[in-house]
């Protein structure tokens, strides 16, 4: 399996360390390769590489490729064909108009702040699935160093998203 991963590392420090312990834990199903969207590439090539990339799952840190558009102006990441996982790692209101945008049925939005879980279910209909990302206290707030120490929730989440993957294939 391929995994693809997009980071904003200009907006969003932390994610340096998120996405290194996430791709140590994704490197175990196969081949990963990481977008930094603050990178100075032009966007539209990014995207290009991306759906060229024929990947089996795409995680988003923070919204991070949101920006990616179509032609129409719509989010670039509903002409994809695999699972997505976009990573909330702050509370709702970081994030603005991306979660309004619609969102295609393969798009699993994954809040760390439990009660953003529900108000996000209650008023982002165009948001298909919305789950609960436990992530230990230990963990949070998710500073500008990310985080350390045990990272076996990531284990176990990616094993959760990889099996889904593979449902979709």
């Amino acid at each position: 399996m391929k995994t693809v991963f997009v980071v904003n590392l200009q907006k969003y420090p932390c994610h340096k360390k998120l996405l290194e312990l996430f791709a140590i834990q994704a490197g175990r199903y196969g081949d990963i390769e990481i977008f930094d969207i603050a990178s100075g590439e032009p966007l539209h090539e990014i995207y290009y590489k991306i759906a060229a990339g024929g990947y089996s799952l795409l995680i988003s840190f923070d919204c991070a490729g949101f920006e990616l558009r179509t032609e129409s102006d719509t989010l670039a990441y509903n002409q994809l064909g695999c699972r997505m996982a976009h990573i909330l790692f702050h509370e709702r209101d970081e994030y603005g108009e991306n979660l309004s945008q619609q969102m295609n049925f393969s798009m699993f939005v994954f809040s760390s702040v439990r009660e953003d879980v529900v108000f996000l279910q209650k008023n982002f209909p165009n948001i298909p699935n919305i789950e609960w990302l436990e992530i230990p206290e230990e963990f949070l707030p998710i500073g500008e160093d990310g985080l350390d120490g045990n990272d076996t929730w990531i284990s176990e989440w990616l094993s959760h998203m990889m099996e889904m993957a593979e449902i979709q294939c």
